[in-house]
């Protein structure tokens, strides 16, 4: 006894049985999906809090080397300045010893 939803004939206990049955089935893997889903959310949200903490720790890694790079770099021209400073001094003393030698050379004292 086929059902045929055109017609009003009902289905015998077997058919009834068989139809619970793979209702039961395709609701039992619909919970079996969905809870694998579940957990598939779960694991991506904890993925994407961990990334998102080592996100910041890097950001915050990152504003701490460009402060000591900017720290460097401010360091450096002051060394620079130093260095340009040092050497004007240099040349005047090295000018200097030259005129007394030259001063000298011709005879007179200094």
């Amino acid at each position: 006894n086929v059902y045929n939803p055109g017609s009003h004939n009902r289905m015998d206990t077997a058919q009834q049985i068989a139809v619970a049955t793979q209702i039961s089935l395709a609701q039992g893997e619909l919970d079996e999906k969905l809870e694998e889903y579940k957990q598939q959310v779960i694991t991506l949200k904890d993925e994407l809090k961990l990334a998102t903490e080592e996100n910041e720790k890097l950001r915050i890694e990152n504003n701490n080397l460009e402060e000591e790079r900017n720290r460097f770099a401010k360091q450096s021209q002051e060394i620079q300045d130093d260095w340009d400073r040092m050497s004007g001094y240099m040349t005047q003393i090295l000018s200097e010893v030259q005129y007394i030698e030259d001063q000298r050379k011709q005879g007179q004292d200094i």
